[in-house]
């Protein structure tokens, strides 16, 4: 087979595996809730793909759409304004915990083949052992990093925050960062 040959059975390859991925996107999709965590990531890897292939206004779309999933999912997690029963924000005589022993995230597997990075936003309790309680997920990546965003930080340990002089629960928002190097 000459060159030629080669390069159209290739091309005709790569239209394949480009199809294949948009097929197994779509499924994806159709699985999910429209406006989760999980669809926006998947929105998001749908549009990297499409900008592979030099399809810039659908990955534009994609985008967006990925954005008003993540912000309908904000609108879902109770805001941690509510709080109550003994748990203070930092300001009024409280003071704001410190972190004293950090074990950084792993990767995921997942996030780690998609080379998918951000950050995962985590509302916690301190509470006055200085142990993070009640942690959930504000904003998520999915693709499994919020769960080992999770993970870390149940292994963090804090000074706790004060008030008048004594250790009491405070409510933070903490931000896992996961960068590829």
């Amino acid at each position: 087979m000459n060159a030629r040959g080669r390069h159209k059975r290739g091309a005709r390859q790569r239209q394949g595996d480009v199809l294949a991925a948009e097929s197994l996107y779509r499924g994806a999709l159709a699985l999910q809730d429209e406006k989760s965590v999980e669809a926006a990531t998947t929105m998001d890897l749908y549009s990297q793909l499409l900008i592979q292939v030099g399809r810039t206004d659908e990955a534009t779309l994609m985008h967006n759409r990925a954005m008003d999933a993540r912000k309908a999912a904000r609108g879902t997690v109770p805001k941690p304004l509510d709080i109550g029963g003994g748990v203070y924000r930092v300001g009024g005589g409280v003071s704001a915990p410190q972190l004293v022993y950090k074990l950084e995230p792993e990767y995921s597997d997942e996030a780690r083949a998609a080379k998918f990075q951000g950050t995962v936003t985590v509302y916690v309790e301190i509470g006055p052992d200085g142990i993070a309680r009640n942690a959930r997920i504000l904003q998520g990546l999915g693709l499994g990093l919020d769960e080992k965003a999770l993970d870390a930080i149940n292994q963090w340990k804090f000074k706790p925050g004060m008030k008048d002089g004594a250790p009491v629960t405070v409510a933070a928002t903490i931000e896992v960062n996961f960068r590829l190097l």
